[in-house]
């Protein structure tokens, strides 16, 4: 995918997460099975996914890092890192901000990406991924597999966030009894007993309910949806949505 460039640029590819990873492995009807956790599927899908047209290995030694493949994108950063350069731009609306951050749920042997944000309301430099090598070896990131997610976000809603840390037990009766059900041995038993009864069913969690079947609460939402305009011609400016234009080269 060359995001409406011309084909010769080395450019990233940027399309939705999906849900799907490769190491969830589970057949779709194991209710025990990662692919039926409510959570982490619904974590899967946050922001935009980078990823790069090809494979990209790099090895450690006690000289320092190598690429083996991908030195078309390859950004030497110092000791132990390395940049990803996709040749894509970002601009956002004023005072939203660029969040980026290794791809949900996304696990490479030996390699961590590095979690940013960027004033992209202003700023419009290249977008790189940084890694960090973490071992000695040699480490992949298959092409086409996300290995970062981007997505933005307003950084004010954060400006003053305040937490209050109770540090004694709550003690019987003194708070209402729905704090109760998802730390009870029923409500354990009840979710181990329905992720193993081998019928498709979803979750407690999921659903907002308790095990007695009574509704205890809503999601916000069930599904990010991030979506992508593929525009054929080159950025003028123009920037209703959040943006992303090609390089020159």
């Amino acid at each position: 995918m060359k995001n409406g460039g011309e084909e010769d640029l080395l450019t990233a590819n940027v399309i939705p997460q999906s849900s799907n990873r490769d190491w969830i492995n589970q057949p779709k009807d194991q209710m025990s099975g990662p692919n039926q956790c409510f959570p982490l599927i619904f974590s899967n899908r946050f922001g935009y996914a980078i990823s790069f047209p090809d494979d990209i290995v790099v090895t450690k030694d006690k000289d320092g890092l190598h690429v083996l493949s991908g030195q078309q994108y390859f950004y030497d950063r110092g000791p132990d890192t390395f940049g990803l350069d996709t040749n894509l731009s970002v601009i956002t609306k004023e005072n939203i901000s660029l969040m980026v951050m290794p791809a949900p749920n996304q696990f490479f042997h030996g390699l961590q990406v590095f979690t940013a944000f960027l004033s992209t309301s202003w700023w419009t430099g290249e977008l790189q991924v940084v890694v960090r090598v973490t071992g000695e070896g040699t480490f992949n990131i298959p092409k086409n597999t996300p290995v970062a997610s981007i997505a933005p976000v307003d950084t004010r809603a954060f400006d003053d966030v305040t937490l209050d840390l109770y540090t004694k037990p709550v003690g019987n009766g003194s708070v209402d009894k729905k704090l109760y059900y998802h730390r009870s041995s029923e409500y354990s038993e009840a979710c181990y007993n329905r992720a193993h009864s081998g019928e498709r069913s979803v979750s407690f969690y999921q659903m907002a309910i308790n095990h007695l079947g009574e509704k205890i609460g809503e999601h916000p939402i069930k599904k990010f949806n991030f979506n992508v305009n593929s525009i054929e011609e080159p950025y003028s400016g123009n920037n209703n949505h959040g943006t992303i234009f090609i390089g020159d080269e």
